[in-house]
This record gives C-alpha cells, structure tokens and sequence, in this order.
C-alpha cells in the first residue's frame, strides 16, 4: 500500500491555489482595475486549534472568503441542495455566510498542520544543533528528503508582489489632480 506523501487534502490544495490567484490578482501593481482589497494575515484564538494564523480580505472579506470557497470546489452541490430541501421543508433558515465559514474552517485546518509542522521543525533544530551550525542535521537531511521526493516545490513561480509595491517615478496622484484643475 501506497502512502499519500502530502499532507493536504486535495480540497486544501485547490483552496491554496484559489487563495495564492487572488492575493495575486489584489496585490497586481499594473492590474486594469483598482481594486480597494486588501490581504492581511493575522493570528487569532481559537477553541478547536489554539492560536493560529488567520486570513482576511477588508473591506469585503466574508464575500472573497466565499468566492474562494467557490473557486476551490468546497461544497458539495448534491449535499447543498438537500439542505436547502431540508430547510424549505421545516422553514428554517439559511445559514448565513455558509460559503465562508467553510473556508474559514479548511483554511484554519490548514494553519494547524501548518503549526504543528512549525513546532516540529523548530523543536528538532533547537534540540539537536551542534556547534556553531544555524541547522541541525535531521533538518537538513529532511529538507533534501522533501526536495527529492516533492519535485514540484522547485518549480519556478513568480513571487507574490508585496502588499505595497515600491512608489513608481514620476508625479503623485494628488500632483496630477492639481494639473486637472
């Protein structure tokens, strides 16, 4: 028997992708449309997983939440709509948000591995380093592990653009508006 080699979900790793396209198409500096999303990671409390690491899109983050749940394939249609006949039939209603919240709990699921892959790590490094090496040698043997059997981590992307890109030469917004007038 074959053992799956990663530790993501297929639904996590479409969730991933549909994220990674969005924070690119919101933090594009030469996008068409000015768009006024944001993308900010944040730790937050939680009672399931403990403290971890949280996403959010202002000023319109539970409906980019939902797109992306959209776009990653999350819900199950078949499922959805016994639910709505269900509701229908017992007149209860809607969940709110419902689209959201599934991504807020993939996407926490995700910070959790995420964590807990963290703490191994850097348990690991802190206690087997020796002498004046940043790294411990099962770390960097499980590192050259992980690039032999998980090729597509060397495959080249572009990086995502930074939250503010570098001012570009030449005059301000506000100095154009003052030639306007």
């Amino acid at each position: 028997m074959t053992r799956n080699k990663n530790p993501f979900t297929d639904r996590q790793l479409r969730l991933l992708e549909a994220i990674r396209a969005k924070i690119q198409e919101i933090t594009d500096p030469d996008a068409d449309v000015i768009r006024p999303e944001t993308v900010k990671f944040y730790s937050s409390q939680t009672k399931k997983y403990g403290k971890i690491i949280k996403i959010k899109f202002p000023p319109r983050s539970v409906a980019i939440k939902a797109e992306l749940s959209e776009a990653a394939g999350l819900f199950n249609s078949a499922r959805r709509e016994k639910l709505k006949e269900i509701r229908k039939k017992y007149y209860i209603k809607p969940a709110a948000h419902a689209d959201a919240r599934l991504f807020e709990e993939e996407f926490n699921q995700i910070s959790f591995k995420l964590k807990k892959a963290m703490f191994i790590t850097g348990l690991t490094n802190f206690l087997l380093t020796t002498g004046d090496s940043p790294l411990a040698e099962p770390c960097r043997l499980t590192q050259e592990i992980i690039m032999s059997e998980y090729p597509n981590i060397t495959e080249k992307r572009a990086p995502l653009p930074a939250e503010d890109p570098a001012p570009k030469q030449g005059k301000t917004y506000e100095e154009e508006l003052m030639e306007v007038k």
